[in-house]
């Protein structure tokens, strides 16, 4: 497993820890709206070009009555040892779980008013403009937003045209993906129920290790074998973490 894939694991790991929501999701200020319903989907996501194979090609979200989510994202690891990554957020005790089944390993951080907010009110207009284009997605009414990400290699610019549910917390019903002009990723949900999902999507694994971001990369390097990786990276997502875990409501 290279550095680039080892990059991408930090990144989606940190991106389902410490966002309020789901990776690509876009939120802004909160507004006034109706709460939102429950539903769980499955989307899919497709890589077009050499190199871009996703992380989690398949992720199932859920959101249940009160408000909670979860987000499940099973994987295979290279030896075919299939494990799971999940997310889940709790409104009742303001918490947020991040479980990895391949070491056994829970993250546990707080939820800010605001992560709380989003979860129970989402904003009808997903922080965007009023003018925002608007589609419909599998029947559901969505926004557009595009948005680019440079790095340091200034060839290297993506570009993201996600589709928003406002009725879903703003989840991207569909996302795409640009490097330089050419279609590298796509995401799009392949089914959605509007009804609460099942009580056992929810449930969070038993016996499992309280694992900051550093001890996580140890265990999945001992595990799996991948590289060294850059110190100071480790360092942002352990920072971030500890700050999470001391955050309450404010």
């Amino acid at each position: 497993m290279g550095n680039t894939k080892l990059r991408r694991i930090l990144l989606f790991s940190s991106a389902v820890l410490l966002g309020p929501m789901i990776t690509w999701q876009v939120h802004g200020r909160i507004q006034s709206g109706k709460a939102i319903e429950p539903f769980y989907l499955e989307a899919e996501t497709k890589a077009f070009t050499a190199g871009s194979q996703p992380l989690a090609p398949r992720e199932f979200v859920g959101v249940a009555t009160d408000g909670d989510w979860a987000v499940r994202r099973p994987l295979v690891a290279k030896n075919g040892e299939a494990y799971e990554i999940a997310r889940f957020s709790s409104v009742s005790d303001h918490l947020s779980y991040l479980t990895h089944s391949g070491i056994n390993s829970i993250a546990t951080t707080r939820l800010t008013e605001g992560d709380v907010r989003l979860l129970l009110k989402p904003d009808p207009l997903c922080g965007l403009e009023s003018t925002a284009e608007k589609g419909k997605v599998l029947g559901i009414e969505v926004l557009k937003v595009v948005r680019k990400q440079s790095s340091e290699d200034a060839d290297n610019e993506r570009t993201f045209e996600s589709w928003l549910a406002p009725s879903l917390g703003c989840y991207a019903l569909k996302t795409t993906v640009w490097q330089n002009g050419t279609v590298e990723m796509t995401t799009q949900v392949k089914w959605i129920k509007r009804a609460a999902p099942p009580s056992a999507f929810f449930r969070i694994p038993s016996g499992y290790t309280e694992m900051g971001p550093r001890q996580v990369f140890v265990a999945l390097q001992k595990k799996y074998g991948l590289p060294d990786a850059n110190p100071d990276l480790i360092d942002k997502y352990e920072t971030r973490y500890r700050e999470r875990q001391k955050m309450g409501l404010q």
